[in-house]
Parts: structure tokens; sequence; C-alpha cells
């Protein structure tokens, strides 16, 4: 379906423009254009024929459920409670209840994940560094940092950082400017 056809869809069935839109996927967050082919392909019917495509260009619709909303926050329910409302109407007090039992279920899950995947991402970058690999990247004519220019550098070997340990060093480091780099030294009091 084309944009087009969505929107003439759309304003048929609420002129009002008021109604709110349920998708399968969460809450639509955001739409972006881009080529066809970015992120893999799209489908659309046609004439009654389902036809997957990455030609010409295509609107992402982009979706958060809850989970998302819990992941995106690490599991934190202060923040968590900021950003999530509940608005049964027509229900009784378990559904709600059930819903927030769910929230602080996965919240803790989150929150365990993101613990164990910091240390995980800490111990490593903190080891490299200390076997000592130096942290770079390329300085940016703009004050950009491109995720793709960070690499780790010992003698004559390069490898490229990920993006954890990326975070790590954005927490643990700081920068110190040579020449056409940017290199990162630990804090001093961080052992």
């Amino acid at each position: 379906m084309k944009t087009k056809d969505l929107i003439k869809l759309l304003q048929e069935e609420d002129p009002s423009g008021e109604g709110y839109v349920r998708i399968e996927g969460g809450a639509i967050v955001g739409a972006e254009a881009k080529e066809g082919y970015w992120d893999g392909s799209y489908s659309y019917f046609e004439n009654g024929v389902y036809v997957t495509s990455t030609r010409d260009y295509k609107v992402d619709i982009r979706t958060m459920d809850v989970d998302d909303v819990i992941w995106d926050l690490d599991g934190d329910m202060e923040q968590i409670r900021k950003k999530v409302r509940v608005e049964y109407t027509y229900c009784d007090k378990t559904k709600e209840e059930n819903f927030w039992k769910h929230v602080e279920e996965e919240a803790k899950t989150a929150k365990d994940t993101t613990y164990q995947i910091d240390k995980e991402f800490s111990e490593k970058t903190l080891k490299r560094y200390k076997e000592g690999w130096k942290i770079r990247h390329l300085k940016t004519d703009k004050g950009k940092t491109y995720l793709r220019n960070w690499i780790w550098v010992k003698g004559m070997k390069t490898e490229k950082l990920c993006f954890g340990e990326i975070e790590v060093v954005c927490e643990l480091f700081h920068p110190v400017e040579k020449k056409k780099y940017i290199y990162y030294k630990l804090n001093e009091n961080i052992n």
C-alpha cells in the first residue's frame, strides 16, 4: 500500500482524524522514508497480490511496545512509571494489576541483563586497556564522532570497538587530542 492510499483509507474510516491508530507491534512513534533496499525488503498488497520488494522507496512506520520502553529505560521502574500510563475503562482492576505485574517482571529482567552486559563490557574493555591496547578515533572537522572510526590499536594491530565497548569508554575514560586523533585515557579514580 502506498502512503497516499493509506491516507485515503484513514480519511474514509475516520474523517475527523481524531481517532487513535492501533497497529500490531506497538504504538506508532514515527515514520521514515528510505530506499527500498535499506534495512531489508518491504511487502504490500497490489490488486490482491502479495508483493515483496526492494525497489523504489518505502516509508517505515516505527513502533514501540511497553517492553521496548522498559528495555530503553534499562528496567528503571521510577522512569518507567513516568513513561507508561494505563487508561482502562471497561475492565476490572485485575487486568491493570496484571499489566503492571508484567511490567515489573520485564523490568527486573531488563535491569539484571543490562547490569550483566555492562559488567562484561567493562571487564573486557579494562582488560584490553591494561594489556596495552590504546583506544582512538579520527578527529572530524565538525566535532562529530563516527562510531565506525573507533578502534583498538596495539603496535601494528587494529580492531574496531563494538558499541558496548564505546559506551564503557565514554563512561570511564577521558579524551586526549593528539594530532589527527583523539585517544582515550582511563580516568584516574578507576582501577
